[in-house]
C-alpha cells in the first residue's frame, strides 16, 4: 500500500511539472522568475558564495558612482593641454601717446585765422601711422582734425559724432574747417608760441 501511494503521488508530480513546462512553451516569451528551473544545469550549480553577492544599497551604490567619476577626472585631467592666446586685434587697442610736433598759422590777408598743429607718437617721431593735424581757432579751442589721409572732421557743437567736410591736402581741409578763403597758406611757427595766443576778443 505504501509503495503504490508513493507511485501514485510520483505520477502526479510528473504530470504537474509537464503542465508548467507546456504552460511555459506555450505561453508568451517572458522570464519564468526564479521560482521556475529551465533545465537541470542550473539545479546542480552551487549557490553563490556570500562574499560574491554585491548588497551595497543606495549608500555604497553612491560611494562607487563617485569613485568612478573621481577616476575619470584624474584621467581626464591628465590629458588636458592648455592653450593661451591673445585676442585678435589686441595690439591696435592698445593706448598710443602722442605730442604736438609742428605747427603752423592759418593766415589770409595777414590776419591770423587759426592754427593746425601736427600730433605724432611721442616714442618714435617718425611714424606716420598715428598721426593726425589738429585745426584750431586763434584762441586755441579745438574745431576739427585732419587724418593721414587727408579726411576733414568739424567738430559738432553737442554731438559726439564729428562732421566729415572733406578730403584733400591740409591746407584745404584746414581752410574749410574754419571757414577760410581761397587765399589762406600756412605759415609754419615754433611749437612754443602757441602758448601766446591772443585772447578772446583780441588780435
Amino acid at each position: 500500500m505504501v509503495a503504490r501511494g508513493l507511485g501514485r503521488e510520483g505520477g502526479l508530480g510528473a504530470a504537474r511539472a509537464q503542465q508548467v513546462l507546456d504552460a511555459l512553451e506555450d505561453g508568451p516569451d517572458l522570464d519564468p522568475g526564479p521560482d521556475v528551473i529551465p533545465g537541470p544545469l542550473p539545479a546542480l550549480r552551487a549557490p553563490r558564495p556570500a562574499a560574491e553577492k554585491s548588497d551595497m544599497g543606495p549608500a555604497g551604490a553612491r560611494v562607487a558612482a563617485g569613485g568612478a567619476l573621481l577616476g575619470l577626472s584624474l584621467v581626464l585631467a591628465a590629458c588636458t593641454t592648455t592653450h593661451e592666446s591673445d585676442p585678435v586685434g589686441l595690439a591696435l587697442s592698445a593706448p598710443v601717446r602722442t605730442e604736438p610736433l609742428r605747427a603752423w598759422r592759418v593766415v589770409e590777408d595777414a590776419t591770423t585765422l587759426g592754427y593746425v598743429v601736427l600730433f605724432g607718437e611721442a616714442e618714435d617721431a617718425t611714424s606716420v601711422e598715428h598721426e593726425f593735424f589738429s585745426v584750431r581757432n586763434p584762441w586755441q579751442q579745438e574745431l576739427g582734425s585732419i587724418d593721414g589721409l587727408g579726411r576733414a572732421w568739424r567738430f559738432v557743437p553737442h554731438s559726439t559724432d564729428p562732421e566729415w567736410i572733406s578730403t584733400g591736402t591740409v591746407l584745404d581741409g584746414a581752410t574749410r574747417i574754419l571757414g577760410a578763403g581761397a587765399g589762406a597758406v600756412l605759415d609754419e611757427i615754433p611749437l612754443e608760441s602757441l602758448g601766446r595766443a591772443p585772447a578772446p576778443g583780441t588780435d
